[in-house]
């Protein structure tokens, strides 16, 4: 079982690979995702250069899926059922690319819920778990949360609602503000400073896409808001590190 979810990853980002390199003849519907993505243009599209974040989850799982199957199963705490699950999450971001690349984006979003949905659930049952294990799973579920509101706002267009244009000012308030909301939440509870990372980043993707003096100052309130929480965190742990060296 331990080398099946090393198989599958590796799967899964060969297959991925494949499908995404501009001009590859395994191309879905002849286009990338970053085409389909400029079909819908949105006032929460980061800079292209953001969805390089991918090489870094990519190169998460194989760290974690091998740690997991060569040095330390017996003790990373964490059991056989989150593995799966997050296996299954894994292989659905390639499923998710077939919805997607043939414009079937109510069905691509879908797929993103499930996989949102079972990233969730295992990031809830592997708190404990060894860290290389741990972080793997966070940067992936912090980068389909922004996937996910990003699929739901091209949901959007493609069922012809308006938003105001690509850059309306308001969705994006919403939008990016209902990930914060989410994010200080895991942030305060967990200490999800991967995660908060990963907000930060996507930001900047927005910061740099959208140059109107109103989006850069609805980032710029965000990165400060997420920036205090992650202070917030960092000073309690270190209250809570002295209180126990006090004792």
């Amino acid at each position: 079982m331990r080398y099946l979810l090393l198989i599958t990853a590796l799967i899964t980002i060969g297959l991925t690979t494949l499908v995404s390199i501009p001009g590859s003849p395994y191309l879905i519907g002849g286009m990338t995702q970053a085409d389909i993505s400029a079909m819908f243009a949105t006032s929460v599209t980061p800079v292209g250069v953001t969805f390089a974040i991918w090489s870094l989850i990519y190169l998460s799982w194989v760290i974690a899926w091998v740690y997991v199957a060569f040095f330390a199963q017996w003790k990373s705490k964490i059991d056989t059922q989150s593995l799966v699950l997050f296996s299954i999450a894994v292989a659905l971001t390639a499923v998710w690319l077939l919805p997607w690349g043939n414009l079937y984006i109510s069905i691509a979003l879908v797929v993103m819920l499930a996989i949102l949905g079972l990233l969730a659930y295992v990031f809830t049952r592997t708190r404990t778990a060894h860290v290389v294990v741990r972080s793997s799973i966070e940067i992936t579920l912090a980068w389909i949360i922004m996937a996910t509101a990003l699929n739901i706002t091209v949901w959007i267009r493609y069922m012809g609602w308006s938003l105001g244009g690509p850059t309306d000012l308001y969705y994006a308030i919403f939008a990016l503000g209902a990930i914060l909301l989410i994010i200080s939440e895991l942030q305060c509870w967990y200490r999800t400073y991967i995660i908060s990372g990963v907000f930060l980043w996507t930001l900047l993707g927005v910061y740099i896409a959208h140059p109107t003096m109103e989006m850069r100052w609805v980032v710029i309130i965000y990165v400060v808001t997420i920036g205090f929480y992650i202070l917030q965190s960092l000073r309690n742990k270190k209250t809570a590190l002295s209180a126990l060296k006090f004792w």
